[in-house]
């Protein structure tokens, strides 16, 4: 029998555009949850979530323009329990000063970043607030395949009062991006002194993807180093994806590697990898997983059923990489400890997605997730179910 699923409605995506480059956006999301995991307990969960963004963008002159974006958020948290984290009253989402000269594009400002995609810099788990950075980002066009970005910013502080968010100096990122048509190519440097800490993690990583005829190839890897408290870092992601489309179906072969540490042993050198900024989930929705000490094998089967209808599924198992390393979850929270006495497989996942069209202007998406933990972790099976409208103007 399959267990009760999770409830979970979107709606209201609304965006108003007119020529002079003004728009207003404005996204809610009503979700009720039933969630049947050890940790959380058997209990329903109401969570309210919606989000106000109001833009707008002035042409300075030829080649230089001003973008302000405001935001009013709000999530009433589980059981209507207050969250700073996902309350804004009303701030400055984005302030951004561009200017063209020839070929570079320099931002100045607060912004939202992201990379490819987001393993590393983008937008944060929940629904309303996204990841910003005050700082600077410079793209240069070499011709139409080759793209070099720079950029240097400080994370920002997410409050819930009235224009209260704030630079943080002690959450710094620098990097470095080059981009072609097959290939990406990106070093980043993390510095974290918040509170007690002190690390300087480097990320480097590559993507590559490779199309012929019927068949795709994608690889990313990652390698972190650097310092954290005096311990040597030296962590690893990688994934591979083997995609064939044959009439309108697109058959993917999937399989995931991230490092870990041993729980508990004071080592000198740690190999736990760190998603950073990391977009999540990265396994499943229905179970979200921090991509550390977790590898997967995994099958994705899309069907382009018609034009306007697009069926997707996937099956995922996961695997630990060490049995004496912890399971997280996204912030490094404990969903798993470590245990040498029970076995590697973690869970068996399993998503569905409907995307429909109904005009150019209104489509739906249904998404919906069941995780089936390994017996041995005394865990119960997860489910999650949404159902999202859309509606642009």
């Amino acid at each position: 029998m399959f267990p009760p699923i999770n409830r979970c409605f979107l709606f209201g995506l609304i965006s108003i555009t007119s020529t002079t480059a003004n728009s207003i956006e404005l996204e809610g999301r009503l979700r009720h949850q039933d969630i049947y995991q050890q940790e959380l307990g058997d209990t329903d969960h109401h969570a309210l979530l919606n989000r106000l963004l109001l833009r707008e963008q002035w042409q300075l002159e030829d080649s230089t323009s001003l973008l302000a974006e405001g935001i009013t958020a709000y999530d009433s948290s589980y059981n209507n329990e207050p969250s700073s984290v996902e309350r804004n009253s009303a701030d400055i989402h984005r302030l951004i000063l561009s200017r063209d000269f020839d070929n570079t594009h320099i931002m100045l400002g607060r912004q939202v970043w992201s990379v490819d995609e987001q393993r590393q810099l983008g937008k944060r788990e929940g629904t309303n607030v996204r990841r910003r950075f005050d700082g600077m980002q410079l793209e240069h066009q070499f011709d139409e395949t080759n793209k070099l970005s720079l950029f240097h910013g400080y994370s920002v502080n997410d409050k819930a009062h009235t224009f209260d968010d704030n630079t943080n100096s002690n959450l710094a990122i620098s990097g470095v991006i080059l981009q072609q048509q097959q290939l990406m190519l990106h070093a980043m440097r993390y510095r974290d002194t918040r509170d007690d800490n002190n690390e300087t993690r480097y990320a480097l990583e590559g993507k590559y993807r490779y199309i012929q005829d019927r068949n795709e190839t994608f690889f990313h890897i990652i390698h972190q180093l650097g310092n954290n408290q005096g311990k040597r870092i030296s962590a690893w992601f990688c994934q591979l994806k083997l995609s064939h489309t044959f009439a309108d179906f697109i058959f993917t072969g999937t399989t995931s590697y991230a490092s870990s540490d041993d729980a508990g042993q004071d080592a000198l050198e740690l190999k736990a990898f760190q998603p950073l900024f990391a977009k999540a989930p990265y396994y499943s929705e229905a179970g979200i997983f921090s991509t550390t000490n977790i590898k997967h094998v995994g099958i994705d089967l899309q069907y382009q059923w018609s034009p306007k209808l697009t069926l997707h599924s996937s099956l995922k198992r996961l695997y630990r990489v060490n049995k004496q390393g912890n399971i997280y979850s996204p912030g490094h929270s404990l969903m798993i400890a470590a245990d040498p006495t029970r076995g590697s497989r973690l869970a068996d996942t399993l998503d569905f997605s409907i995307q429909y069209s109904l005009s150019q202007n209104v489509s739906i998406e249904l998404v919906s997730s069941y995780v089936s933990p390994n017996s041995q972790f005394n865990l119960n099976a997860t489910t999650f179910f949404e159902s999202m409208l859309h509606y642009h103007y």
